[in-house]
C-alpha cells in the first residue's frame, strides 16, 4: 500500500459511514470487502495505522484485523501475534485521543488477541498473560492514556468471562 491507495481507502470509509447516497455506501463497502480480504491485509492495516488519522480508516483496519485473528484458519504463528498485540498496544499508548468508537474497535482487537493467546507459549513462557505488566505504561501516563489502559483491560475481562 502507498499514500495513494490510503487516500482512496480514506475516500471509501468516509463514504460508507458519511454518504447520504445508498449506492455510493453500497459501492464503498464492496470496495473495502475487498480491501479486507487481501492476502497482505495485515500489512495494509500497519500502514493504515502509521499513516491515517482518518477515524474510519482505522475502524475498518482495526475490525479487519480482528477478524483475522478470530478465524479458525488463521496461520499466524504465536511470535506474529504478540508482535501484532504489542504494535497495537504502541498505538493505543501513543494515540490516545482517539475517537471512542475507534478506540472500541482497537480495544476489542487486543482483548482477542489476548484471550485467544492466552495458553500459547514460547519457550515454556505464557506471553498473552503478561498483558497486566504491559498495560501500567497506560496507567502510569497522562490521563488519557490511563482511561485508555482502563477500557482495554475492561474489554479483556469482559472477553475472558464469555465462553
Amino acid at each position: 500500500m502507498d499514500h495513494q491507495q490510503l487516500g482512496q481507502l480514506e475516500v471509501l470509509c468516509d463514504t460508507l459511514y458519511q454518504s447520504p447516497d445508498a449506492d455510493a455506501r453500497a459501492n464503498a463497502e464492496k470496495a473495502l470487502n475487498a480491501f479486507t480480504q487481501a492476502a497482505d491485509i495485515a500489512e495494509k492495516c500497519q500502514f493504515v495505522f502509521d499513516n491515517s488519522s482518518n477515524p474510519f480508516a482505522l475502524l475498518v483496519s482495526s475490525t479487519a484485523l480482528t477478524k483475522i485473528v478470530s478465524e479458525e484458519t488463521n496461520t499466524m504463528t504465536i511470535e506474529q501475534r504478540v508482535a501484532l498485540r504489542n504494535y497495537v498496544l504502541q498505538f493505543l499508548y501513543s494515540n490516545a485521543k482517539i475517537p471512542p468508537f475507534v478506540l472500541q474497535s482497537f480495544t476489542k482487537l487486543v482483548s482477542r488477541i489476548t484471550k485467544l493467546g492466552w495458553m500459547g507459549s514460547i519457550d515454556g513462557h505464557f506471553v498473552f498473560r503478561n498483558v497486566v505488566d504491559e498495560l501500567k505504561k497506560f496507567l502510569q501516563g497522562d490521563s488519557d492514556q490511563c482511561v485508555v489502559g482502563i477500557k482495554i483491560v475492561s474489554e479483556i475481562v469482559a472477553a475472558m468471562t464469555v465462553p
